[in-house]
């Protein structure tokens, strides 16, 4: 039973039958539902069910998640199927922030050298997601071209988060981007990397520095 996309302060109901195409008669001993965002909104039919006869029961689902699953789950004196499993599944409209990648590699540089490389924020999930402020922390990572916030990702939206490495000792850097945004977290991060060294110099040497005749 798919439920579709529903947004998060909603419900919607569905209605499940089970038909019994036997020719005796069926019954059916328990039924029972797997997963936070599903709940009966009917009671179960417990009992027997005549042959070429239909029973149903209503299923109501709360998204919880961005993805929601579940089973009903039917236990009857089917010779072939006792325990029979019927999948849920819902999906909250609910905005997904990527950030890709992470870490940010941002390679080798020189002391002072500037290196230019970036994130991507992509919005995973099956809302609109706004991206409300974004900060990187570590003294030699910069946003190189900040971007004009806030900013609305349509679903399967995506824009680019520029950044600059300018290392200003030698050794391996590790920086931190923080970017708030509407999702249920809030709150999401990605780590940044560099390392600095003196860049190798070139040296020819010749040996021996004569050859004779």
């Amino acid at each position: 039973v798919n439920f579709g996309v529903i947004e998060p302060t909603e419900s919607v109901t569905e209605t499940v039958t089970l038909t019994n195409q036997g020719g005796v008669p069926l019954e059916i001993f328990d039924v029972g539902i797997e997963g936070m965002s599903f709940t009966a909104a009917s009671s179960a039919p417990i009992g027997l069910v005549q042959p070429n006869q239909s029973v149903t029961m209503s299923i109501t689902y709360s998204p919880l998640n961005l993805e929601d699953n579940g089973w009903l789950t039917i236990e009857s004196d089917d010779p072939l199927s006792p325990e029979t499993f019927v999948p849920l599944l819902g999906q909250g409209a609910i905005p997904l922030l990527t950030i890709d990648p992470n870490p940010l590699d941002m390679g080798w540089a020189d002391l002072d050298e500037i290196i230019e490389n970036g994130f991507v924020l992509r919005n995973d999930g099956a809302a609109d997601l706004t991206v409300e402020q974004t900060l990187i922390v570590g003294t030699d990572f910069d946003l190189s071209d900040l971007i004009s916030l806030p900013v609305t990702l349509a679903p399967g939206e995506e824009i680019d988060l520029p950044v600059e490495y300018s290392p200003r000792t030698y050794g391996e850097h590790i920086g931190t981007l923080w970017v708030q945004s509407d999702t249920p977290a809030g709150t999401s991060q990605a780590s940044v990397e560099g390392a600095c060294a003196p860049k190798p110099e070139a040296v020819c040497s010749v040996d021996p520095a004569e050859i004779a005749p």
